[in-house]
């Protein structure tokens, strides 16, 4: 986006026949004019008062690094965890279908004594923990918006 007080010149740009090299629109006379407000820039800068320093409660100058360290949100590592979570589940899930679409693995789970029931409990469970999940996502999303609700009723 171009303003008013950052033009961009191009150095190949050609001038119409009616901008002569005295006009303020000259190519030449930009650069000298934008150069000049570089200049006194610099120059109000050099006289700029200088801030006081930063003092602690007690009067000690305060040793500043300007380097933030701003540690992961517990949001995030809410969804990392329940991103695992969720994704072990859905193997889970996948397995018993695999096992459920191959005839092979359906004739060892027959043999076994409680193979069926172990599946569906393991699906049951599975599906529990995709449901918790899912809230657990719906109230990281609901945090994040709203940081200051603390619970929700």
């Amino acid at each position: 986006m171009q303003t008013a007080l950052n033009p961009t010149l191009d150095a190949n740009a050609t001038h119409p026949i009616e901008i002569r090299a005295d006009d303020p629109r000259h190519l030449g006379n930009l650069t000298k004019k934008m150069s000049g407000v570089n200049s006194q820039v610099a120059a109000d800068t050099h006289y700029d008062p200088q801030a006081p320093p930063r003092v602690d409660i007690n009067g000690n100058p305060v040793k500043e690094s300007f380097i933030a360290y701003l540690p992961p949100s517990q949001n995030q590592i809410t969804d990392e965890f329940a991103y695992m979570i969720g994704a072990g589940a859905l193997i889970v899930l996948v397995a018993i279908m695999v096992i459920l679409g191959d005839s092979n693995l359906r004739l060892v789970l027959s043999k076994t004594k409680y193979g069926y029931t172990m599946l569906g409990v393991s699906a049951f469970m599975s599906l529990i923990t995709l449901v918790f999940v899912r809230n657990i996502f719906e109230m990281s999303e609901i945090l994040r918006w709203y940081p200051n609700v603390t619970s929700i009723k």
